[in-house]
């Protein structure tokens, strides 16, 4: 019986081990991305970073326009940025029609969630409330 029990306890060390490694790579890429975006806002901030309108031209091409734009969204321009990228999207499937909201470049650099090596679009929570309405939008 107990050797029984040394096995199965050494079998859930071993799970939780590997569930601890997933988490502390997921971690170090968070703090990457928190650290990138960190480093993104103070150029912005300090004049460095080239001058974004409020109105943003789409598709956004480069980090540094998808900072800018998510700090020129505000409550009152939330709605003029949904009605265009609405419909920058009803003018081709879905697939297509996201490049025309964000570059190839960034559609391959980024994901929801930032999982698989990727920065995430959660980051963004301004853009990325605005992107998610303005799919459910279309028809």
């Amino acid at each position: 019986m107990q050797l029984a029990e040394t096995a199965e306890i050494s079998q859930k060390i071993r799970s939780l081990e590997t569930v601890l490694e997933a988490n502390t790579k997921q971690l170090a890429e968070t703090t990457y991305q928190v650290a990138r975006m960190t480093a993104l806002l103070e150029v912005f901030v300090k004049g460095k970073a080239k001058n974004v309108a409020v109105e943003v031209a789409f598709p956004v091409t480069s980090e540094e326009d998808l900072v800018a734009l998510e700090l020129n969204l505000s409550s009152g321009s939330q709605e003029r940025y949904m009605e265009s990228i609405t419909l920058i999207l009803k003018r081709n499937n879905l697939p297509k029609a996201i490049k025309g909201v964000l570059s190839e470049k960034l559609l391959c650099a980024y994901n929801i969630d930032g999982l698989n090596g990727k920065k995430s679009l959660k980051a963004f929570p301004k853009f990325f409330s605005v992107l998610i309405e303005s799919i459910r939008g279309r028809p």
